[in-house]
């Protein structure tokens, strides 16, 4: 049976995913990640217990990517601290990644063997008016926050729709 580790760093801006965290805690052999990563000491643990994974470990991400990085929790200077890069991703390199952050698809492309992840995923109705207002003014201009908050419980919906589905496919 593989290993499933979720890590799932503290941020209030992600707390939408938490229905596939809670899912995922359901399943055999579960460690689950969810802290303020700017603990140094936790965050220390998460990765001596990452280096210590079978390469058959399955590592889901939960929270905020960007091509180059997947970022922990916010720091006292209110911005989003990196979790991984190329300096630390060699934990994680070989296992099975699944990264449910934006742009995680680029990032585990560019460095992690065996992945699934995402493109831009606009999960906070702050972000559209953000670029409507400093960039294309009629950026998914048919989004209202209602639509983004929709979009939030379909994502996860179907993501732990699909973990319920496919037991057999996470575990041996």
């Amino acid at each position: 049976m593989s290993k499933l580790i979720c890590i799932y760093p503290e941020d209030n801006t992600t707390d939408f995913l938490l229905p596939i965290y809670a899912q995922l805690e359901t399943m055999p052999d579960f460690a689950g990640y969810r802290f303020d990563t700017n603990d140094s000491s936790k965050t220390k643990n998460l990765f001596d217990a990452l280096y210590q994974l079978e390469d058959d470990a399955i590592v889901f991400f939960l929270g905020h990517g960007a091509s180059n990085k997947l970022y922990g929790s916010v720091g006292d200077d209110g911005e989003k601290q990196t979790l991984f890069d190329k300096t630390n991703i060699e934990c994680i390199k070989k296992k099975n990644v699944v990264g449910i952050a934006c742009r995680s698809k680029e990032f585990a492309h560019n460095f992690i063997l065996n992945h699934i992840g995402f493109g831009d995923i606009t999960s906070d109705y702050s972000e559209v008016l953000a670029e409507r207002n400093i960039g294309d003014p009629d950026y998914m201009e048919w989004a209202s926050e209602e639509d983004i908050f929709n979009f939030q419980n379909e994502f996860v919906g179907a993501i732990t729709d699909k973990v319920v589905s496919s037991n057999d496919i996470f575990i041996d």
